[in-house]
C-alpha cells in the first residue's frame, strides 16, 4: 500500500517505505466497538491521525465520519471495501500541507459519496492493465489531496479472511 500511494503522489515507489523503514511507529489494533444505547453515544472524539495512514474495515453500523470544510460527513459502510485515511506524515511530508491545530467545535453534517478506488490493476496478475492503473493513481492523488480519504475495491483481500476478522475481534 505504500509504494502505490507514493507513486499515486508523484513520488517513488521506495519513498514511503524508506522514510519509515526502522517500522518503530507501526501500529496495529483491533478495535470492536459497540453500537450506542438510547441513552448514550460511545465513541472517539475529533482526532488526526498521526501516522502515514490509516485503515478501517468497517461493518455494517459504521459511525465513521471526516470533517472537511467545516462540516462533519458520515462514511456509508460500503461491503467490502477498505477506508484509507491519509494521516498527518503523508500530508506533511508528501503534499507539503501545512497543518494547523484547531479545535474541531462545528456539529454540522454533510453528505457525499467517498472516493472508492479499484486496486486490482495494481495487482501482478493484471499486469498489462497500464490504463487502469493509470486511471486508478490519479483518482487516488486527487482523493489523497482533495479528501485526505478513500475507499479501497478489488484489495486482493479474501472475502472469508475480512469475515473471519470479526469473529476474533
Amino acid at each position: 500500500m505504500e509504494g502505490i500511494i507514493s507513486e499515486c503522489l508523484g513520488l517513488p515507489p521506495d519513498f514511503l517505505p524508506n522514510y519509515k523503514n526502522d517500522q518503530s511507529r507501526d501500529v496495529l489494533l483491533g478495535l470492536h466497538y459497540f453500537p450506542a444505547t438510547e441513552d448514550e453515544n460511545l465513541g472517539k472524539p475529533a482526532h488526526e491521525d498521526h501516522g502515514c495512514f490509516t485503515i478501517v474495515y468497517q461493518d455494517e453500523v459504521g459511525g465513521l465520519q471526516v470533517h472537511k470544510d467545516g462540516q462533519w460527513i458520515p462514511i456509508a459502510p460500503s461491503k467490502d471495501t477498505l477506508v484509507v485515511n491519509i494521516g498527518d506524515v503523508i500530508l506533511i511530508k508528501t503534499l507539503r500541507t501545512s497543518l494547523r491545530v484547531k479545535r474541531i467545535k462545528e456539529n454540522i453534517m454533510a453528505s457525499f459519496d467517498i472516493p472508492t478506488i479499484d486496486v486490482s490493476p495494481f495487482f501482478r496478475w493484471n499486469q498489462g492493465n497500464e490504463e487502469g492503473k493509470k486511471k486508478g493513481m490519479e483518482k487516488m492523488r486527487e482523493a489523497c489531496v482533495d479528501y485526505g480519504f478513500f475507499q479501497i475495491a478489488n484489495h486482493g483481500i479474501p472475502l472469508d479472511l475480512l469475515a473471519e476478522l470479526w469473529i476474533h475481534v
